[in-house]
Order: C-alpha cells, then structure tokens, then sequence
C-alpha cells in the first residue's frame, strides 16, 4: 500500500503542476474558463481525493498492524488533511466570474500543493526517495 501511496503522488505532483500552469496562463491572459480547465482542476481535485484516501488508509492499517503511530507520520496525515481542505476550497468559487475563479483556483490549488511539498519533506526521506526501501526500489 505504501508502494501506491508513493507512486500516485507523482501522478498528483504532475497533475497538479500541468493544472497550475493552465490556471497561471488563464488568469495572466484574461480568458475565458473553459470545459478543460474544469476537467484538469475537477481531475486534480480526484486524484488528490484519492490519494489521501490511500493514506488515511495505509496510516490505520499499518497503524493497527505493527503499531507505528510516530509523531512525523501523524503530522504528515495532519498536514495533508490541511492541504485537502485548501484544494477543495476552490470549489467556492465554481459559480464566480472567470477571472476570479482562474485566480483563486490558482491560489488554493498552489497552497494547497505547497502544503504537500512541506508535509512530504518532514518524512524521513522526504523527496529525494521515490519508492519506499521496504520494496528495495531506488
């Protein structure tokens, strides 16, 4: 499960890297929001949705299992509830103009993975291993 968790977080990086360019370049060029911007930011919210469902449910099963409720992997499910709740704030601005929703969705959708980028660095590890050495991946 750990293996899941770490690879779909690159999916959620990319996406939300690709969405966070589109949203830039919408709100600098003042136009119109569109079908696809709605599906990449609907798609990001999903995939984010999903991996933290993956996490809520990696941290309870290895938590039960072998007892390992350290203090930097709550923090992390902490943080990344955080940066959950900061990504679907922009829902509040479905229904707004187009360039205040291209603007706010930029801005909760970049707080939201700056939080992310926090909360992952304070893993042992952080960043710079992209698998788990459990599965003795680099």
């Amino acid at each position: 499960m750990l293996l899941i968790h770490s690879v779909v977080r690159w999916a959620v990086v990319v996406l939300g890297v690709a969405v966070l360019a589109r949203l830039l370049t919408g709100w600098l060029q003042r136009r119109d929001f569109t079908q696809l911007d709605d599906k990449l930011s609907r798609w990001f919210t999903i995939a984010f949705d999903v991996q933290t469902l993956i996490g809520i449910t990696y941290l309870l099963w290895s938590g039960i299992a072998d007892g390992n409720w350290s203090r930097y992997r709550l923090e992390h499910a902490f943080l990344m509830l955080v940066a959950l709740g900061v990504v679907h704030m922009s829902m509040r601005w479905r229904k707004a103009a187009d360039l205040l929703r291209f603007r706010n969705t930029f801005l909760s959708f970049a707080a939201g993975l700056a939080i992310v980028i926090v909360g992952v660095a304070l893993l042992p590890g952080g960043w710079a291993r992209p698998f788990p050495p459990a599965f003795g991946l680099p």
